[in-house]
């Protein structure tokens, strides 16, 4: 209850775990999801580097296998940070164009 000349708000918070480790937190609707982890990325730091190497090799037989090697090889130098590519955009000189030939095909024609 909300005190009087004040507005009351309410969040719903859900997680959902989906078919595997990691879930999805939806918040009024708005859905973020988990992000998977870093392959290679054996201490966690979000950057696959040399100090994963020396973790998968102090835990190799314990945690990690021969085969965890190739995945560190093949992903050195990932990092969590790395953006996605950039949707591609029209340019603003092509929206221009497109705006004013639609605008034209709007104009009513002359009959002869």
């Amino acid at each position: 209850m909300a005190p009087d000349g004040a507005a009351e708000a309410r969040l719903v918070f859900v997680f959902a775990k989906v078919g595997g480790p990691n879930g999805v937190v939806r918040i009024d609707g708005v859905s973020f999801g988990v992000a998977e982890p870093l392959a290679g990325d054996f201490n966690g730091d979000g950057l696959v580097g040399a100090a994963d190497y020396t973790a998968w090799r102090d835990g190799l037989g314990a945690l990690y296998t021969v085969n965890d090697y190739q995945v560190w090889r093949d992903n050195f130098g990932a990092s969590a940070d790395d953006p996605a590519p950039p949707a591609a955009l029209p340019e603003p000189a092509g929206l221009f164009v497109a705006g004013l030939i639609g605008a034209c095909m709007r104009l009513p024609r002359r009959r002869a």
